[in-house]
């Protein structure tokens, strides 16, 4: 455009995913955020480092899991999954 600059959004700005940590399994919150006071109280909350809901899949395990038990004549193939 003529005459102004266009700013990028926070919006526009690409998402980075963390890699995987120290024992070779990505986690939403990493395992480092779980030592010390922060995971003492993430725990009375409830969380856990290797819950499931803090576990990012792997396109393989993901898939497995969607097909698991599907019901009779159902299976899924993802046509796009980001890694």
């Amino acid at each position: 455009m003529f005459g102004r600059r266009h700013k990028q959004s926070a919006y526009e700005t690409q998402l980075t995913l963390p890699g995987p940590d120290r024992d070779g399994i990505k986690r939403a919150i990493p395992l480092e955020l779980w030592e010390g006071e922060l995971g003492d109280k993430m725990r009375k909350l409830g969380l856990s480092p290797n819950d499931a809901r803090n576990i990012i899949p792997e396109q393989a395990n993901a898939v497995r899991q969607t097909n698991a038990n599907p019901p009779d004549g159902v299976t899924v193939t993802p046509l796009s999954m980001l890694t």
